[in-house]
């Protein structure tokens, strides 16, 4: 069984058949979706079979039959890693979280486990360290790990996360995952509070981050990054960064996480004031839910409710901010003392 396909650094020369079509001179310099095909090998470990850069817009007709590979299939013969792929291609393009949830254990925090997808995490992290598997683990901390100790808030959790992504992947020299831990870094950082040295940090991470061609993550990085240039004030500078994530994810088609950028471009509206700000804002919060609701994100949808229920209750409209955000607080069953529901719960309380 194929455990993993992952993002890691340069592809090897000498790509060949199907995936050779996609590393073709015109689609250097594309966006595109790097993958490792990473397979059982000797002593339960696992064994770096081959690189497989897949460009965005070629990302489905692709991944299905990466398989196919020879020196890829000899070790695979189920060729489930096409479905792995496939999973990561989906979760890219924001397709339901239903349709493919078992390949992706992220998403268990994007559809509203966020104790699961903790817990997932860390077993995933103690098994990979079992194993003295660093490819393994690299893979897990960029991928779950780390975003997730950072979206559910356990701050202690995420910089040890981080840090071992930083180390391990230092030792592999993986500039992909050495630029994505440095992104992860500068996020931590602004989140505990270090609000000029994280936003250095982040940004030249994802210059660092651009360099590689890598794009997973990437709008969602650039998101982080104009939510901390509002909170140091620098608000158009914000709304550049979100809008240019917006733009990417028009353009390659990345919508795993748009109904979030929707809801940091209305919070920054309101920052700026302009005469319109309420009812502009409104409609990005409310495009922001209707993103999450048809991707199955209950995360994304609780957190653009809670931003437009706030800013319904300042503008004097409690009773509609409690009838929007109540049902989707409820629909949770885990996860109460995590960032987002404690802070949806307090502002549900302040609406009685």
């Amino acid at each position: 069984m194929v455990l993993r396909a992952s993002a890691l650094d340069r592809p090897p020369s000498g790509a060949h058949g199907l995936v050779g079509k996609s590393l073709k001179p015109q689609d250097q310099g594309k966006d595109h979706l790097p993958c490792h095909a990473l397979v059982p090998h000797k002593a339960d470990r696992m064994r770096l079979v081959r690189r497989v850069d897949i460009p965005v817009e070629h990302a489905l007709d692709v991944a299905p039959r990466v398989g196919e590979i020879p020196d890829v299939a000899q070790y695979s013969a189920d060729h489930s890693i096409g479905d792995q792929l496939v999973g990561r291609v989906r979760l890219f393009r924001g397709e339901p979280a239903e349709s493919f949830r078992k390949s992706q254990r992220i998403c268990l925090w994007l559809q509203g486990f966020p104790d699961q997808a903790m817990r997932t995490a860390r077993r995933t992290i103690e098994s990979a360290r079992a194993q003295d598997h660093t490819i393994s683990l690299c893979y897990a901390l960029s991928t779950a790990a780390c975003p997730v100790a950072l979206w559910v808030g356990d701050l202690a959790a995420a910089e040890r996360f981080v840090s071992m992504l930083l180390d391990h992947s230092a030792k592999l020299a993986m500039a992909v995952w050495q630029a994505g831990g440095r992104c992860l870094k500068g996020a931590l950082l602004l989140k505990q509070g270090s609000v000029n040295t994280g936003l250095q940090l982040l940004d030249s991470a994802l210059g660092e981050l651009r360099e590689t061609g890598s794009v997973p993550r990437y709008s969602a990085f650039l998101g982080v990054l104009a939510e901390g240039l509002a909170g140091a004030g620098q608000v158009v500078a914000g709304r550049a960064a979100v809008g240019e994530a917006l733009a990417r994810s028009e353009s390659n088609g990345e919508n795993w996480c748009i109904a979030e950028l929707l809801r940091i471009k209305g919070e920054l509206v309101l920052l700026e004031s302009p005469p319109d700000a309420a009812a502009t804002a409104e409609g990005h919060f409310r495009q922001a839910l209707d993103w999450a609701r048809r991707q199955g994100a209950l995360s994304w949808e609780l957190r653009a409710a809670t931003s437009l229920a706030r800013m319904l209750r300042n503008r004097g409209r409690s009773r509609e901010a409690r009838d929007l955000l109540a049902p989707v607080y409820g629909r949770f069953t885990e996860g109460f003392a995590t960032a987002d529901l404690t802070m949806a719960k307090a502002l549900l309380d302040s609406l009685r």
